[in-house]
């Protein structure tokens, strides 16, 4: 297992793979599995034109959402993330 970081270059020859680091070593791998995770959605990403404009609007390029993943609203309290067809 090796921890790549940022700056490396990576080339896919064949069955092999190369990575050379920003230093110039190169390492040769018959099996590469890329561990990063899955990138954020930006909320230019989100299929909810409303919801879309309201974040960027407040200046979230990435929504906030909380541990339950529902919208943070930067300086108040977390808001619902589900539509709810009467007030609570």
């Amino acid at each position: 297992m090796l921890t790549l970081g940022q700056d490396y270059e990576l080339d896919r020859q064949g069955s092999l793979t190369r990575i050379t680091h920003h230093d110039g070593q190169v390492e040769m791998f018959e099996l590469f599995i890329d561990a990063r995770g899955q990138k954020a959605l930006t909320s230019e990403d989100l299929p909810f034109p409303g919801l879309r404009r309201t974040l960027l609007e407040n200046g979230q390029d990435i929504p906030d959402v909380s541990q339950d993943y529902s919208l943070v609203r930067r300086g108040l309290t977390p808001a619902a993330s589900v539509s709810r067809p009467f007030p609570i």
